[in-house]
């Protein structure tokens, strides 16, 4: 069993894509979200985005979800939805977060 952050991408107007990134990969996932949001080219980085984090090419049946991402570009909201993690995570979706926030997106925080 693999624990994974679901990420649900809608950027630039794209088809939305949901992904599965190991929860060990969710600091430099976020790191590269956050980098990503200022390009111009949102639809290439997100290809990148995809092909770099998620862990598999499909959702896998022995994935476990400690919760979701859910990023929309064209309405700059975010929301994080979390369950039972490690308080460094926590403390990483927070940071990161705030600086997103910073960009002019609307953050909302479900993390218990």
């Amino acid at each position: 069993m693999t624990d994974c952050a679901m990420y649900n991408l809608t950027l630039d107007g794209s088809h939305p894509s949901t992904i599965c990134v190991e929860i060990s990969n969710l600091r430099p996932s976020l790191e590269s979200l956050y980098e990503m949001l200022d390009s111009e080219y949102l639809s290439e980085y997100l290809s990148d985005f995809i092909s770099d984090f998620a862990r598999t090419d499909e959702i896998m049946p022995e994935d476990h979800t400690l919760g979701f991402v859910i990023i929309n570009s064209k309405k700059k909201h975010l929301s994080f939805a979390f369950n039972g993690l490690k308080e460094n995570y926590i403390k990483d979706i927070r940071e990161i977060g705030t600086k997103i926030q910073q960009k002019g997106y609307t953050v909302e925080y479900d993390i218990e």
